[in-house]
């Protein structure tokens, strides 16, 4: 067996050895509950057996993809589960709650894909078709998907482009035509006029506002 296979076999064990490690540790304190994910990213291919996959968690599971994560619930996510970290809890906390707040919809299934695998692919910003190939669906089921959701392609690409920055104009060591480059605008001018397009502030008026609350 060629050496790249075999790592890539490797890999998709140990994966899979965590994902049951993972699942075994869904029981949480008082309830007895197991929580049932929203949907599972893999990043490698899909392997002969994958709908033993849909029955074991019960979820949609996709192979093939950009990282590995699996998605609850943010009800399941703020029940105190057993042998709790009070440490590990509080930082989750705060990083699920920088979550929310780039991605408020979290619960709304394809949006939120749509989103994580914008974010993963980083600027310059990936084509609709592109994120439909990576969600394994023709552009034309992602656009029903999402309209069935009340949202469109472009308003998850607002909204991530918008978060973006926004965080970089709250660094104030970065000028703002330096945010421009980093949004992957070659001027200026354009940049400002999309986040005031977005915002209804210029980024200027935005970085004040900010300092001053």
């Amino acid at each position: 067996m060629p050496l790249a296979q075999s790592l890539l076999d490797a890999r998709r064990h140990f994966l899979e050895v965590g994902l049951m490690m993972a699942r075994s540790s869904w029981i949480y304190a008082g309830r007895q509950v197991e929580p049932t994910p929203l949907y599972i990213n893999l990043s490698y291919p899909q392997p002969a057996y994958s709908d033993i996959y849909q029955r074991y968690f019960n979820c949609p599971v996709y192979f093939s993809q950009a990282n590995n994560a699996i998605v609850f619930r943010s009800a399941d996510l703020r029940v105190k589960p057993v042998g709790s970290n009070p440490d590990l809890l509080s930082y989750s906390e705060q990083q699920l709650d920088v979550s929310s707040r780039q991605a408020p919809n979290l619960e709304s299934n394809w949006a939120a894909r749509t989103r994580a695998i914008l974010k993963h692919g980083g600027v310059p910003f990936l084509e609709a078709a592109e994120v439909a190939k990576r969600l394994n669906v023709s552009g034309s089921a992602l656009r029903r998907h999402l309209s069935d959701e009340n949202t469109s392609f472009r308003q998850q690409l607002q909204n991530i482009r918008e978060n973006l920055a926004k965080q970089y104009l709250e660094r104030e060591e970065l000028a703002i035509f330096e945010v421009a480059n980093l949004m992957g605008y070659s001027e200026t001018a354009a940049f400002s006029r999309s986040f005031k397009q977005w915002t209804g502030l210029s980024p200027k008026q935005y970085r004040e506002k900010g300092a001053d609350s």
